[in-house]
């Protein structure tokens, strides 16, 4: 009965014809779709099944279709027109087609050409490191070598001669033995190492018993193993196989001296790099045997390593190793420079000294010549005492200097080795030494014209050198050296500036500070040296050089941080010069504190600081101000200024109730300092901008309230008192006042709605209002009737006080010759008077009656008797409530009023 094959695999077989025959094609490779095909295949061969049951004509057509492809990759691998990778997939593809076809056919012929393409197929998968389809294709394979080991016990069994069986068995034996090897490299490429040992031993077995010739092959494989496991750090895995591969490649024709000395090098190397037990032991003994069959160059350097890595190195076999290294047919001068890493690396450098001569005759005429010269002095400056790179150095100076000159490329090695060596001397504070080194390498110049590069930078570094040491005098010699080279350099006028410091040379030093200030560029580097060369002058507590260093800093740093610190630095010399000599002007110290404020500014809007080191900066320099303002008190124009930097400095600061009280305080300082410079200013445009400061100030006062409202009613606090609130009603009083202003009169309004007025407010307006520079009537009658009548309304009034005031009224208006007015305030004083019961005080009381008794007098002897008549009468009243002095007056008053009033009455003259 015929078995239907399913249409899904019949559809593959199909799309799978077709592409074998456009793969096979000639010209094909050049298809754009040649990867897309390959792929294509790739899944349909390995999705075949009941292939077995296609007709034979089918069969053969599919078989010829991959050989064809087959053939066509061989061809094609030898073009390497296509990736290796692409090339596999193909070769697999016909396989897999192949080994399909015919799975259950035991035909000989068949199975062998299964086993040879299984082994080429793994090889290539083995190649592109595609392990698992490798794995798949040697298990057909084993699968296929089974069958022809059963069909020749078969053919044995059938009489098949002897000769005839070892023949066939000797073919399947090297397949067999070429799949162990194959195996291996598999289980080795996927880190299964024991599995990888066990398919070499069994290769090792085939190899013994029937092909020894394969001895090379397999020392070969375990060659390449030990390498893998040497670059992968495995290396006690690396030993097993150097060690296979020696054994099996002693025996092998075709393994030369030359490989097993190359295997025992790797060997020995791997022992070094594993050091187990004995490993030093082992690596020598390795080494001895390479050398000995092949006496290489790198055999012996691995000698003098192993000498050199012994945990008590023999100077005298390092010195033996190194010469024979040295001597050798093959010996280089890479050779040679390794060696001087290697002992540089290990501090035993004195053995490549030693040899120094020697080593440098026999390359003198190479062309890296001038690079073993500057590794040999590197690998001497790595001594601790340093006495055999002196040594060196001096003789490639003089060398240098009279055999012949250094290249280009040398020289500027040996100029960066001896600097480097003297920063190191310099950095342990042995400046005698590093002057050494400088030295060394201003001996290479061939000549010290300003032009040659660094020259100056070598002649700055001996002077800061000699300065340290005390030696001012050469100090001062190499610094103008230095100058002549770079003038305008700025480490160069900062070290000419530290000289001059040392010699107490002032002259030069504010000379050297001048020329450091007008360097060019003005970059970070410049600035780093004007901060320093300030603090220079400041560790010498010279004030005279530090200020004009901190204002050079202040004026060209582009760093704000460094700006603040120099001004905080400059502050404290202000201040402290000021308290010594009282006549100088605090203008400076006002510049700095605003040049602060300014860099303050910047910082916040760059976000340069966090907030709490932005406000404790702010606070700093606000509290400079402050008692700076306090101090110089005296100086209106000062505390002004002073104040109002106070002020804007808090406005920097978090707004919180202390630097809330603090801020209004300065404002208000502000407007008194203000008010007090108008009243002996005589310039009317600076009053002018002065008195509306002080509206602006008042202004700022109230905008920081609103600020701050919904704060204080959360908090609860309270942020004003009574007296700041009568100030700023005053202060604004004053200056409306000055500017005629008519907005003066509502302050006073303003100021009566106060909780609490007092009549001392108003009494001070009343002065303010008649101050001769004002002399505003009207507003000064207001403000001394308020202040009598807030006296009036007290449930204790003060009549001291209510008495000055009413006096002050009276006197205001009859000084405008306001009569009927001062009438009524006359009458009214009466009546205040007789309400005080006592405690109006009498002196005021004999001024009422003496002011306007003789204002009466006045009219009567200007024959004004009605209007003399009636401020005596006046006066009388004022009489009854005199004690003491009562009996001085009464009785002249009396008869000279009698004497008033009948000649009021009769109208006579």
């Amino acid at each position: 009965m015929k078995m239907e094959i399913p249409d899904s695999n019949q559809k593959n077989v199909f799309q799978l014809k077709v592409i074998l025959k456009e793969l096979s094609q000639d010209g094909s490779e050049l298809l754009t779709n040649w990867e897309a095909l390959i792929n294509n295949a790739l899944s349909l061969a390995n999705s075949l099944f009941h292939i077995l049951f296609l007709s034979l004509a089918e069969k053969a057509e599919l078989e010829e279709l991959a050989t064809q492809l087959w053939n066509k990759v061989v061809i094609l691998k030898s073009k390497k027109c296509l990736s290796a990778l692409s090339l596999t997939k193909a070769r697999h593809v016909a396989f897999q087609v192949v080994t399909h076809l015919y799975e259950s056919n035991n035909d000989e012929m068949t199975i062998k050409k299964h086993v040879i393409m299984a082994l080429k197929t793994a090889r290539a998968w083995i190649d592109c490191k595609e392990w698992e389809n490798a794995e798949k294709v040697l298990y057909i394979f084993h699968q296929a070598i089974q069958k022809l080991q059963h069909i020749s016990k078969e053919k044995k069994a059938f009489n098949l001669t002897t000769e005839a069986f070892k023949k066939e068995k000797y073919e399947i034996d090297t397949d067999i033995f070429q799949g162990l090897c194959l195996s291996a490299e598999l289980k080795f490429a996927q880190s299964q190492l024991n599995e990888a040992k066990l398919m070499v031993a069994k290769a090792k077995e085939f190899m013994q018993g029937t092909f020894p010739n394969k001895a090379g092959f397999l020392s070969l494989l375990c060659h390449n193993f030990g390498v893998d496991s040497f670059k992968d750090k495995q290396f006690g895995e690396g030993v097993f196989w150097l060690k296979e591969s020696y054994q099996l490649g002693k025996d092998a024709d075709d393994v030369s001296t030359s490989t097993q000395a190359s295997t025992l090098r790797l060997l020995a190397n791997c022992y070094m790099e594993e050091k187990n037990t004995d490993w030093i032991e082992n690596a020598f003994n390795a080494i001895h045997l390479a050398n000995k069959i092949d006496p290489h160059s790198a055999g012996i350097y691995l000698k003098l390593q192993l000498n050199v890595l012994d945990e008590e190195p023999n100077l005298n076999l390092i010195l033996a190793s190194l010469q024979e290294m040295l001597h050798h047919k093959d010996s280089s001068i890479d050779l040679v420079l390794n060696a001087l890493h290697l002992l540089k690396k290990h501090q035993i450098s004195s053995v490549a000294f030693q040899l120094r001569l020697e080593i440098l005759k026999k390359f003198e005429f190479h062309p890296d010549y001038g690079l073993l010269l500057v590794t040999m002095l590197d690998s001497f400056l790595t001594e601790s005492d340093g006495e055999f790179a002196k040594t060196f150095s001096q003789e490639c100076i003089i060398a240098h200097n009279t055999i012949g000159r250094l290249d280009g490329a040398t020289l500027k090695r040996f100029h960066i080795l001896f600097w480097s060596k003297a920063a190191e001397m310099f950095e342990n504070e042995n400046y005698s030494g590093s002057i050494t080194w400088y030295n060394y390498s201003l001996s290479l110049y061939s000549s010290l014209s300003p032009s040659e590069p660094n020259l100056g930078k070598l002649h700055r570094n001996l002077a800061t050198c000699y300065l340290l040491v005390g030696e001012t005098a050469k100090a001062s010699t190499a610094v103008e050296l230095s100058e002549k080279c770079e003038p305008n350099n700025a480490h160069t006028q900062y070290i000419s500036f530290k000289v001059a410091l040392a010699t107490n040379d002032w002259e030069k030093a504010i000379k050297s500070l001048n020329q450091l200030v007008n360097c060019s560029p003005k970059d970070d580097d410049t600035n780093n040296i004007i901060c320093l060369a300030a603090h220079s002058a400041l560790e010498q507590e010279n004030c005279e050089l530090a200020i004009p260093a901190l204002e050079c800093l202040i004026n060209h740093s582009n760093d704000s941080k460094h700006i603040l610190i120099a001004i905080r630095c400059l502050l404290r010399l202000l201040i402290t010069e000021m308290e010594e000599n009282e006549r100088l002007s605090v203008n400076n110290a006002i510049s700095k504190v605003r040049t602060a404020y300014n860099k303050i500014l910047v910082i916040k809007a760059n976000n340069e600081l966090s907030s709490a080191e932005l406000e404790d900066e702010a606070l700093w320099f606000m509290k400079i101000a402050w008692n700076l303002a306090i101090k110089y008190r005296d100086d209106v124009y000062a505390v002004k200024e002073l104040f109002n930097l106070c002020y804007q400095l808090l406005t920097l600061c978090p707004l919180n109730i202390g630097n809330y009280i603090q801020s209004n305080h300065c404002l208000l300082m502000s407007c008194a300092a203000c008010l007090q410079i108008v009243k002996n200013e005589q310039d009317k445009s600076l009053v002018q901008d002065v008195l509306e400061e002080v509206l602006k100030n008042i202004e700022q006062y109230r905008q920081g309230e609103q600020r701050i409202e919904k704060y204080i009613w959360a908090q609860g606090v309270q942020t004003k008192s009574s007296q700041e609130e009568k100030l700023l009603h005053l202060y604004k009083f004053q200056a409306l006042l000055k500017l005629n202003d008519a907005r003066a009169e509502t302050v006073i309004d303003s100021a009566l709605l106060l909780p609490n007025s007092d009549p001392k407010l108003f009494h001070t307006f009343a002065a303010a209002a008649l101050d001769p520079t004002v002399n505003n009537a009207k507003l000064g009658a207001k403000a001394l009737k308020i202040s009598i009548r807030l006296h009036l309304e007290a449930s204790t009034p003060d009549y001291v006080k209510c008495s000055a005031d009413l006096r002050n009224l009276i006197e205001f208006v009859m000084n405008r010759n306001e009569e009927e007015e001062a009438l009524i305030y006359l009458e009214e004083a009466v009546g205040v008077i007789d309400k005080a019961k006592g405690l109006y005080p009498e002196i005021e009381i004999v001024w009422l009656m003496t002011r306007s008794w003789n204002y009466g007098l006045l009219q009567y002897n200007c024959c004004k008797y009605p209007e003399a008549e009636k401020w005596c009468c006046k006066s009388i009243k004022f009489l009854k409530y005199l004690s003491s002095a009562k009996e001085n007056y009464e009785e002249q008053m009396i008869t000279l009023y009698q004497d008033l009033l009948a000649r009021a009455t009769s109208g006579e003259e």
